[in-house]
């Protein structure tokens, strides 16, 4: 647990989006282990002191060690209103490198909701691969971002880095990569960026384990909404239909997936299933649907809305703000290159 150079770089960038620096409540007693250029801080001094410098005039944090004067002594895995009584919002909730510790994650998350504010920042890191011996947990980024969409936060920002812990030093020496920012423009891009992150041939994976540890750990920032977002929701399993997945999410990732609505009508590829789920999409979204696109379907309607073939939708695409495929469609849409912007939902964005 501790404050990094990266965290810096995330403090920087929050500053410039409007943070307020009013509160700030860590997840951990976090102590400041590198300063703003990456060199190591030998003896402990809390985060606060980091804090401070960006201006946070009150500064809480939650550890069962009670290291600092303003460490709350409270269990993470408890429901922390109803077992302490601890009804407090903060400008800035962070839980970095500790969440994967506690066995009630439902109960961890419905916390950290509950502490921040409404338009607060929520900073999470935790590792998503290797760190065998660093925690009970490594979290799936696809399941973190549902968990943004499903309550409704912006996500704001996505930082990933290695590294490889040296033998038999819990603390002791360790090597880390450079810092990569993913997904920088929208959540859109999030999962792939994590998938090309990978692709990267001086890995520190392909170390010999016998040196030491292997991990990869992900940081990812989220704005709840201004009204608060009610109660924390937690994401879907695979045991409910795609239909209720997309609409429970539908509003969220338009939010922060999908262009930006100006006169709130779209076109729909396609007539088969994957179109289905796309107009429950945007149903949910309360968007309007100009028409379906099929150059195969003969019918002259599906779903109370026109089929037009691709040469008849080129006259009326200035209508339309883009065209909505569903999850999985398999049709060729190169020609509306140029044209008009296509938008494909991703299913891993939905459970």
């Amino acid at each position: 647990m501790g404050f990094y150079k990266v965290d810096y770089e995330i403090l920087d960038f929050l500053k410039k989006d409007g943070m307020h620096t009013d509160s700030v409540l860590e997840f951990g007693s976090q102590d400041k282990r590198e300063d703003r250029h990456g060199h190591a801080i030998a003896q402990r001094i809390s985060a606060q002191e980091v804090y401070k410098e960006y201006g946070f005039s009150y500064y809480r944090c939650i550890d069962i060690d009670n290291a600092y004067e303003c460490c709350l002594p409270y269990d993470l895995g408890q429901n922390l209103r109803e077992h302490y009584g601890f009804n407090e919002v903060f400008d800035v909730v962070t839980i970095k490198e500790i969440g994967h510790w506690i066995f009630d994650q439902k109960t961890l998350f419905e916390n950290i909701h509950n502490c921040t504010k409404g338009n607060g920042y929520i900073i999470w890191r935790s590792p998503i691969v290797g760190g065998f011996s660093a925690g009970c947990f490594a979290y799936m980024p696809n399941k973190m971002l549902q968990l943004c969409f499903c309550n409704d936060y912006l996500y704001k920002g996505a930082w990933i880095y290695e590294e490889f812990l040296g033998q038999n030093a819990k603390f002791g020496r360790y090597n880390q990569g450079n810092v990569v920012k993913i997904g920088e423009y929208s959540a859109k891009n999030f999962l792939n960026d994590i998938e090309k992150y990978y692709e990267h041939t001086n890995s520190y994976r392909f170390s010999h384990s016998l040196y030491g540890e292997y991990l990869c750990r992900l940081t990812m920032v989220f704005q709840k909404p201004a009204g608060g977002g009610g109660k924390f929701i937690a994401p879907f399993f695979p045991y409910v239909s795609a239909k209720e997945a997309i609409v429970r999410n539908a509003k969220s990732v338009l939010k922060n997936c999908l262009p930006k609505v100006v006169d709130n009508r779209i076109a729909i590829f396609g007539t088969k299933q994957a179109a289905f789920l796309a107009f429950c999409f945007a149903r949910a979204c309360s968007l309007n649907i100009l028409c379906f696109i099929d150059d195969y379907n003969e019918d002259a309607f599906y779903m109370g809305k026109p089929i037009v073939k691709w040469e008849q939708f080129v006259h009326l695409c200035n209508q339309c703000d883009f065209i909505l495929c569903g999850p999985y469609q398999k049709g060729d849409l190169s020609r509306a290159d140029n044209i008009i912007f296509v938008a494909t939902l991703d299913m891993r964005w939905f459970y």
